[in-house]
């Protein structure tokens, strides 16, 4: 399994809930809800159209709930947000969108990756909220969003006012592992291409099990 025994691995050595959104009341705790099959067919029913694959693996493999930051929103929960999304679009300019529909991003986004930019200055919000949705939160008004529709179908990009029309979009960063006042091992490396929703989940766990592990060789349970 690509994720879940890593996950478990992760769960047995923070007993204590320190990596960054396991403890509090909003934290996950490593608690895992199966989706069904049935139910993400639903869902993905509303949506217009199958999620990307990386994403539909991981939720039918976990589950939702745990995750990176706050952990990966509830199918209800990401309908419950596209519709406060949609609502919000609706009310300022009479527009509204489905994930089925055009990402209106993509063609700035694509010109910025033609020209070899990794990491780019933040983009103001589209104008038309189309082809996206929101899957996790960081705290402070941050998202996590997933693309999924277009040539980025599968990316993961930061928003940090609730994917509305307000903010800014940015490539999404690895996700915070040991909370900062807690002693951890050098961070690696940020992600060097805008990561898939797969390579985002990974990069999480590749720094939480360093900062458990050290920097020498990670041993993996079985």
């Amino acid at each position: 399994m690509r994720w879940s025994t890593r996950i478990k691995e992760l769960a047995s050595l923070d007993v204590n809930h320190q990596v960054f959104g396991a403890r509090g009341r909003f934290g996950h705790a490593y608690r895992a809800q199966r989706v069904a099959v049935d139910e993400l067919v639903e869902f993905e029913r509303w949506c217009g159209r199958t999620l990307p694959e990386e994403f539909r693996d991981y939720i039918l493999e976990v589950g939702t709930g745990v995750g990176p930051d706050y952990g990966i929103y509830s199918l209800q929960r990401m309908r419950e947000e596209l519709d406060e999304i949609y609502n919000e679009y609706f009310e300022q300019s009479q527009v509204t969108g489905k994930p089925c529909d055009d990402f209106e991003l993509e063609a700035q986004l694509l010109a910025l990756r033609k020209a070899n930019h990794a990491g780019f200055e933040p983009i103001p919000s589209p104008s038309f909220p189309g082809g996206f949705i929101p899957i996790s939160e960081g705290g402070c008004g941050g998202v996590t969003v997933l693309v999924t529709s277009g040539a980025l179908r599968g990316v993961v990009f930061d928003h940090n006012h609730y994917g509305s029309t307000h903010g800014e979009w940015f490539p999404a960063t690895r996700p915070t592992s040991l909370i900062r006042f807690v002693r951890q091992t050098p961070a690696l490396p940020e992600f060097d291409h805008w990561p898939t929703f797969g390579e985002w989940v990974d990069g999480w766990l590749d720094q939480a099990l360093r900062d458990f592990h050290g920097p020498g060789p990670m041993m993996f349970l079985a």
